[in-house]
């Protein structure tokens, strides 16, 4: 994979430092699991919103509570 298609190494440790760890992130990507085995999608589909969530917070610092918004438009944008 091309380097600038990967999330910032330590995104989470240097930019969303306040506001969203790694528990945190666990926290969505297993909403993302449960969407994702609701509606019926491919793991591709999985890992590709995973992704694009990753780097969209690697170049945006953005608060626990409005997360839910981006990751389900990450999950829309890959399906």
């Amino acid at each position: 994979m091309e380097p600038n298609r990967r999330p910032t190494p330590g995104y989470i440790e240097k930019l969303q430092k306040k506001h969203i760890n790694v528990g945190s992130r666990a926290i969505w990507v297993s909403g993302l699991v449960e969407a994702a085995e609701y509606f019926g999608l491919l793991s591709e589909t999985l890992h590709l919103a995973v992704s694009y969530m990753d780097r969209f917070l690697s170049t945006d610092v953005l608060h626990l509570r409005s997360i839910a918004l981006p990751c389900l438009a990450s999950l829309l944008i890959a399906a």
